[in-house]
């Protein structure tokens, strides 16, 4: 910061309270000019010098007291009125070799059912069995599996999230074999499920 020199005088704008010091509380009245001693004995000559000083001193000044309080106006990124919703992302299919997985990502009650207009693949395709996952917290709804050409769109005791799987259906297997989850298995006679593979069985 460099000294300011009006007319032959030093100011102090801080003293005067012309200027302030960022987050300083002064008070906001205007500053009240103290006649200096020049001008006590009524010379116009020295009154008109220090008015001229005064609009100098004005200039410099970069703010005014008067509207130090007044509200801020808030920048353009700020929010400003109602808050907008977001929409929901809709629900969406994806699908492998062995399954159609549909991704339920808006919330609903009832089971789902496959829709020939909607579905990804023609529902001759799909097996009966549907399983379903959601966010309920009941065992008894959190995993379902039945059989949705024969249970519809059966209704949940509350609003949930989550998919439904259904399986793609396969040609008929070779003789002595069968498909167990999309993989060809040898039948034998054994103690395994018929719905687990032999790698995952123990």
């Amino acid at each position: 910061m460099s000294a300011a020199k009006v007319g032959d005088n030093f100011r102090f704008p801080l003293a005067e309270g012309v200027l302030r010091q960022p987050g300083s509380e002064r008070s906001k009245s205007p500053r009240q000019r103290t006649p200096s001693p020049k001008s006590a004995g009524g010379d116009p000559r020295l009154a008109e010098e220090e008015d001229l000083e005064e609009e100098e001193w004005n200039e410099l000044c970069p703010f005014s007291p008067e509207e130090e309080g007044s509200e801020a106006v808030p920048a353009e990124g700020d929010l400003q009125g109602p808050i907008q919703e977001v929409e929901a992302e809709p629900d969406f299919w994806s699908i492998n070799d062995d399954v159609v997985i549909v991704h339920h990502r808006n919330s609903r009650s009832q089971l789902y059912v496959p829709d020939e207009a909607t579905f990804p693949i023609p529902l001759r395709y799909i097996d009966v069995v549907r399983r379903t996952t959601t966010d309920i917290d009941s065992a008894d709804e959190h995993e379902i599996q039945d059989f949705w050409t024969k249970d519809g769109a059966r209704e949940l005791t509350g609003q949930w999230f989550g998919k439904t799987v259904f399986k793609i259906l396969r040609p008929p297997a070779p003789f002595g074999w069968d498909w167990v989850e999309g993989r060809l298995t040898k039948i034998q006679k054994t103690t395994r499920p018929g719905h687990l593979l032999s790698l995952i069985h123990i």
